[in-house]
Order: structure tokens, then C-alpha cells, then sequence
């Protein structure tokens, strides 16, 4: 490979790697909007933590209760895309909404059982 070649391509990758920033900013401000109370004056942008905390030891009988829970997000997802490919994609994202996430990820493992039970109840 020429120099001017490697020069290309290293341009190439700049640009790959601007527009992969871009389509994260507007991610993100996507995501700030969504969590923007409808009604209330937006007092400006709002700051998104990305850090990543070292995760807190808890003593051991707390960890047996919360081991796992009796749902799995596999069973949530399960439900929740047959409702969508049955044309309830609406209603999927209110019951997302309604449990405080954007997508199902985001849902507190402990709200599992509780996002079926709503989700069977619209079939």
C-alpha cells in the first residue's frame, strides 16, 4: 500500500468514525427528549451519566433473595414480540413507557412478571 493510499484510508476511517459520534449524539438527545416530562419547560439539556460504577457488595442474604427472578427477560421478550408482530407495537412501547424504560433492557428485572401479565391481558 502507497502512502497516499494509507492516507485514504485513514480518511476513510475518520469519517466512519465522525458520523458513528453523530448517530450517537442524536441518540442521545433522542433519549434525553423521551425523558423530558411532557408539559414542563425543558430548563435545558439534560446530563446523561455514562460512567460505569464498580458494582456494590451486598451481604448474602440479600443476594438469596434477589438471585433471580422468576421471569427472564428471554420470556418478557418472547411475549411482548408476539404482541408486536400481532400488530399491538403501541401498545408495547406504552407498557414499556409505563414501566419507566425506552426498551426492555431497561426494565427492572423485579417488574418482569408484572410486564407479562399486562402484556397477556391486551392479547
Amino acid at each position: 500500500m502507497t502512502v497516499i493510499e494509507a492516507m485514504i484510508d485513514l480518511a476513510d476511517k475518520e469519517a466512519a468514525v465522525a458520523e458513528s459520534r453523530m448517530r450517537l449524539a442524536k441518540v442521545l438527545e433522542k433519549a434525553n427528549e423521551y425523558q423530558q416530562p411532557k408539559g414542563d419547560p425543558a430548563p435545558g439539556p439534560v446530563n446523561v451519566d455514562v460512567s460505569v460504577d464498580e458494582p456494590k457488595k451486598e451481604p448474602e442474604s440479600e443476594k438469596a433473595v434477589e438471585e433471580a427472578p422468576a421471569v427472564s427477560i428471554d420470556d418478557v421478550r418472547a411475549v411482548l414480540a408476539e404482541l408486536s408482530q400481532n400488530g399491538h407495537t403501541a401498545d408495547v412501547k406504552t407498557l414499556l413507557d409505563k414501566h419507566g424504560a425506552i426498551k426492555l433492557s431497561a426494565v427492572d428485572p423485579k417488574e418482569y412478571a408484572a410486564l407479562i401479565e399486562e402484556a397477556k391481558a391486551i392479547k
